[in-house]
């Protein structure tokens, strides 16, 4: 197996309860691989539903993880003590500092809801998330969060790529909620204007008054 570049869309295949025989193989040190953190920080991304590339340096004794972001990629790289080095492409960073990689890595955690939650603040609407609901079929979902003051019904969805994949069927199966397909490269980092743009799309449901930022459609 070409070991010098392997990629992974699906990170079910990467981390489950043990690391991969390849991968243990490929370095010859299973003791090194299992202290590395490299697994743990795998499961994370499969858990935040990230697509990832990963690069063995053999030559470095070091593996790079290529994480995809959408809208750009940060490259985490380990050695058997932990993360050691970010790149990110797009735009250009390249950097050693802990304190910097720890502030990136903790900003990987559920970005959509933390884009909603900034943007709810700036612009002054209700956005709850966590958000369960009761499917028809009876059971209980969870999307990533409601705009309940937009859209129609109980109000707008977020369902993101991190949710279940049943979620955003059962929501439109219901007929409660307003829903769009959200573009996570333009979705996951906040950008006022274009949330402006999106909220006076979707229009002002709730019975007090529109902001005063919210366009007018009608």
């Amino acid at each position: 197996m070409d070991m010098d570049l392997l990629y992974f869309w699906n990170p079910e295949l990467v981390y489950k309860d043990s690391p991969p025989d390849w991968l243990l193989k490929a370095y010859k040190c299973n003791e090194m691989i299992l202290s590395m953190g490299l697994f743990d920080f795998l499961q994370f991304l499969k858990q935040e539903k990230y697509a990832y590339t990963l690069e063995p340096l053999e030559w470095r004794g070091t593996v790079k993880v290529i994480v995809d972001l959408s809208s750009r990629f940060e490259i985490y790289e380990f050695d058997s003590s932990g993360v050691i080095g970010l790149t990110e492409l797009k735009p250009s960073l390249d950097t050693e500092d802990q304190a910097l990689i720890q502030l990136r890595l903790n900003r990987l955690k559920d970005r959509a809801a933390r884009c909603w939650a900034e943007a709810a603040e700036d612009l002054g609407f209700t956005f709850l998330s966590p958000y369960q609901f009761m499917g028809v079929d009876q059971n209980i979902y969870q999307a990533t969060g409601l705009l309940p003051e937009f859209g129609y019904g109980k109000g707008v969805l977020i369902v993101t790529r991190k949710d279940e994949d049943d979620v955003f069927k059962m929501a439109e199966l219901s007929g409660d909620y307003f829903l769009s397909i959200l573009n996570p490269a333009s979705y996951e980092e906040y950008d006022r204007e274009l949330f402006v743009e999106t909220l006076s799309d979707w229009g002002w449901r709730a019975e007090t008054e529109k902001p005063k930022w919210l366009s007018t459609n009608d």
